[in-house]
């Protein structure tokens, strides 16, 4: 049978149109088994990989200036990037009669190492607290909750931070029944502990004392044991300390 021009223009463009549809078709399965899938990992993820957050306490940012404040807590913490002992003691306070930006009381925190010595900023602290330390006597850190103290907010970059505590000015006392200097002594283990931790601080005042640097002391102390020394037992840290000619 002889095909006349038009028809063969028809057949051919109803060719091209089902190639179009079937191509229509298999993009839109295609389509939808994709959607399907990021649809199925989505919900996978969220069965197998749970979204973890921890919750830290939140300070306010206080204007460069000298504050009273109320100690609300005091907790031992670390700075791992710190050139020194990385052990801390982080105090937290309420800023008496100041609001942060949202109206809500506002707070700050203040660090020290944990070292105790008469030359040492914990023990300065501690004296600005209305607290009498004494040395080779253990005290309770946990004392200074709820005493009140002037602290200096100094600037530090683009922020502020707490650089002193200094005593409250004159005439001007500590909470109702809480002026009195602490002299009993704290139930064990917290006795033990602190007891440790005044040894601790006073090696490493003989071994800062012949010239060596707290970095140095830590570092020296790595090669040669491989510990730290609060890590090291109190027989372990004298004879690191004759290694180093103390």
């Amino acid at each position: 049978m002889r095909l006349s021009k038009w028809t063969v223009e028809a057949l051919l463009l109803s060719d091209e149109l089902a190639k179009l549809i079937a191509r229509n078709q298999e993009e839109e399965v295609t389509g939808t088994v994709l959607r399907n899938v990021d649809r199925q990992s989505a919900e996978e993820r969220k069965a197998t990989v749970p979204l973890l957050a921890t919750a830290k306490v939140t300070t306010s940012k206080i204007p460069v200036g000298s504050y009273i404040a109320t100690c609300t807590g005091i907790i031992e913490d670390s700075i791992p990037e710190s050139n020194f002992n990385p052990d801390i003691y982080r105090f937290y306070f309420d800023v008496d009669g100041k609001k942060d930006e949202e109206g809500n009381q506002a707070t700050t925190d203040a660090i020290s190492s944990r070292a105790l010595s008469p030359k040492s900023k914990l023990w300065d602290w501690l004296v600005a607290f209305g607290l009498r330390p004494e040395v080779g006597k253990v005290i309770d850190l946990e004392s200074v909750i709820g005493r009140k103290v002037m602290i200096v907010v100094e600037a530090h970059g683009e922020y502020t931070r707490v650089g002193k505590l200094v005593p409250l000015p004159e005439g001007m006392a500590q909470p109702a029944n809480d002026d009195a200097p602490f002299d009993t002594e704290p139930k064990q283990p917290l006795a033990d502990a602190l007891a440790e931790a005044a040894a601790l601080s006073e090696w490493f005042e003989r071994v800062k004392a012949i010239g060596f640097t707290p970095k140095e002391i830590l570092d020296h102390s790595v090669a040669m044991t491989g510990k730290t020394p609060k890590d090291l037992t109190p027989d372990e840290r004298e004879q690191l300390s004759k290694s180093m000619g103390v």
